[in-house]
């Protein structure tokens, strides 16, 4: 299956490219008229009992990621994790702060209200979408849907969003870095 999920995202880049659509790694987001910010949403915690308030980071910087399915993935130096594809983690909290983040619908009828505010702000990162009917959720399908695990929002200091990167931009990619050195150049 992860194979196959990789072909298919290898065959939408190339067809992609060989028809001359513009996919890029990041786009920037425009919210510009928007009133919004991350600061109005919380996030359920995965015991259903408590939400992080995302007010506690105001001032600070957020990437927002739609994670990976296993939980090496997850794990992989993440404080903060909000499970994807089914996966709900069954593992001692081991990190001090560490607060696994309740599964919640990034697309669909079901989607969160944060997500589809975020994806109302920040375009895709690849107008056109091979197998975009095998991707989509429920019978309204939307282009500025979630993809792919780990596609990723940055939020500024004001909690609006940046930039929105495509799954396969790595955290330590140029794009990310020179994205996040330019927010904090304008911090200073």
């Amino acid at each position: 299956m992860r194979g196959q999920s990789a072909t298919l995202a290898f065959l939408a880049t190339v067809l992609g490219l060989t028809t001359g659509q513009t996919f890029s790694p990041g786009r920037a987001c425009n919210a510009d008229g928007d009133t919004g910010s991350i600061f109005d949403y919380s996030y359920p915690l995965i015991d259903g009992d408590t939400a992080i308030d995302f007010e506690t980071y105001r001032g600070k910087l957020l990437m927002v990621q739609e994670p990976g399915a296993t939980p090496e993935e997850i794990l992989n130096g993440v404080t903060y994790v909000r499970p994807g594809n089914g996966f709900t983690p069954n593992f001692p909290l081991f990190r001090k702060n560490q607060e696994v983040w309740s599964k919640i619908d990034v697309n669909g009828e079901n989607e969160e209200a944060m997500y589809t505010w975020l994806k109302s702000v920040c375009p895709p990162t690849n107008p056109d979408f091979f197998a975009f009917d095998a991707y989509s959720y429920g019978p309204n399908p939307n282009m500025n849907d979630v993809r792919w695990n780990f596609e990723k929002f940055l939020i500024d200091f004001d909690g609006k969003p940046y930039m929105r990167f495509d799954a396969t931009t790595f955290p330590d990619t140029s794009v990310i870095t020179d994205a996040i050195d330019e927010l904090l150049a304008g911090r200073k």
